[in-house]
């Protein structure tokens, strides 16, 4: 019997008893801890669960029924270093990671589809292991497991006006016979999930300016990718952070972000999502140092009977801070997206200036779009607002497009191009242009 999914479960309060939980495999938690707590405690969000309504129009139920088991080897070869979809962009240096363990080539120079380049180590002091104790919230239980994982867990520290870092993800492909080898009475292979975490933690000193794009591609079916990430901006600094995600199918993704910004400091975040599984990328930024700003643009576009979720929470904990949210997505097939996003402004934040808008199109009959826009206000001094629209692509434009001589699916990807491009747009152009070309391939 798995100690860690059914002792645990069964062990204390009533509340324990009705967690809805995983198996998961021997020797992941830790023996105690917070983290470890909340999730036996709360376990996946159901109707009864602290978290039902955060999630719901994400439920976990399929996921409660599967086993997750760890990976078995973190495969570093050529193949899966060399992804055809990496983008590759001149003089980075890139942190990879395969299966959630961070690589002995981490920190070269040019890794990408493009090859070549120098292998630079990664300059003294950038990189450590991290052993502090990260925030939990009951909220969150994806987040909560990885905290109470027994996983690798990095600290990134970048100063002064450093190139771009690409931090790159990748999941190896398994052979059968690996994949059956774990001994489980409880369930098959092929009900079975290869469970992938990373932890990272950034921190951007004060008056500095850093750009980081993060690659975090899916490569194999059956997986369960769970990752947090903290970020702390200081004062007068900024940080441009971009994410290109791919999700296989029959697969689950999980993203946690949870940024906090010091003093006229700056954090902008791009994110381009595709997925043919189920894909949730939830981000929350305090805004806690005065003139501090944020800008979270994303683009989504689940495929199949994929489902993306984006969760956004902005916290203005001080005056004179200024937040912009743009999301579109564009669903195809029998797809769903979610956007639930939450502005917060704190009674002692005056001079708040926050915005949030979510547009989706509908490109088939069968797909399905969500859309949850709250503000929660406790100031006076404020201008806020939200905004949601889901409709299909224009007739009109579509009709002007073919009376040009363009076949519909040459019109169809012109326009397609023109929505999601505005929530993709960034500083460096050739980031933009590997955000939109993988949304739009």
């Amino acid at each position: 019997m798995d100690k860690n999914n059914h002792t645990d479960k069964q062990e204390g309060s009533e509340e324990a008893s009705l967690a809805l939980l995983p198996q998961l495999p021997t020797g992941l938690l830790h023996d105690s801890g917070e983290a470890r707590d909340i999730f036996l405690k709360y376990g996946l969000p159901h109707k009864r669960s602290p978290c039902a309504e955060g999630w719901k129009y994400t439920p976990l139920n399929e996921l409660a029924n599967r086993r997750l088991r760890l990976p078995t080897t973190a495969d570093s070869s050529e193949s899966a270093t060399m992804d055809k979809r990496l983008p590759y962009f001149a003089g980075a240096t890139t942190l990879l990671f395969i299966d959630g363990y961070l690589q002995n080539g981490a920190g070269k120079n040019g890794a990408g589809r493009n090859g070549g380049g120098q292998q630079n180590e990664l300059p003294k002091g950038w990189l450590t292991p991290y052993r502090e104790l990260f925030a939990v919230d009951k909220s969150q239980p994806m987040a909560a497991l990885n905290l109470a994982s027994r996983c690798e867990s990095w600290r990134l520290v970048l100063s002064g006006e450093q190139p771009l870092v690409h931090i790159v993800s990748l999941s190896s492909s398994e052979s059968e016979s690996a994949s059956s080898s774990d001994d489980s009475s409880s369930a098959s292979s092929s009900s079975s999930l290869r469970l992938l975490q990373t932890r990272l933690r950034i921190e951007i000193a004060a008056g500095s300016k850093a750009i980081i794009f993060q690659s975090s591609l899916q490569g194999a079916t059956n997986c369960c990718v769970n990752d947090f990430l903290t970020i702390e901006v200081g004062d007068n600094a900024s940080l441009e952070h971009m994410l290109l995600h791919s999700g296989a199918a029959n697969s689950f993704s999980f993203t946690r972000g949870v940024v906090n910004l010091g003093s006229s400091s700056h954090y902008s975040h791009i994110s381009s999502l595709r997925s043919r599984g189920l894909t949730r990328h939830g981000i929350s930024v305090s805004l806690s140092g005065t003139g501090s700003s944020c800008t979270l643009h994303g683009g989504y576009r689940p495929e199949g009977s994929g489902h993306i979720d984006n969760s956004t929470e902005i916290i203005h904990a001080q005056p004179g801070c200024i937040s912009d949210a743009l999301y579109k997505g564009a669903i195809s097939d029998s797809g769903s997206g979610v956007f639930h996003g939450k502005i917060y402004v704190a009674p002692d934040a005056q001079s708040t200036k926050g915005y949030q808008m979510s547009r989706a199109l509908l490109l088939s009959d069968k797909a399905r779009a969500y859309h949850k826009p709250e503000l929660e206000i406790y100031a006076d001094d404020v201008k806020c607002s939200h905004g949601a629209t889901v409709g299909a692509l224009d007739d009109e434009q579509m009709f002007y497009l073919r009376t040009r001589g363009l076949d519909t699916s040459t019109c169809e990807q012109l326009l397609l191009e023109a929505f999601l491009s505005e929530a993709l747009s960034c500083e460096r152009e050739d980031c933009a242009t590997a955000l939109c070309e993988h949304i739009l391939a």
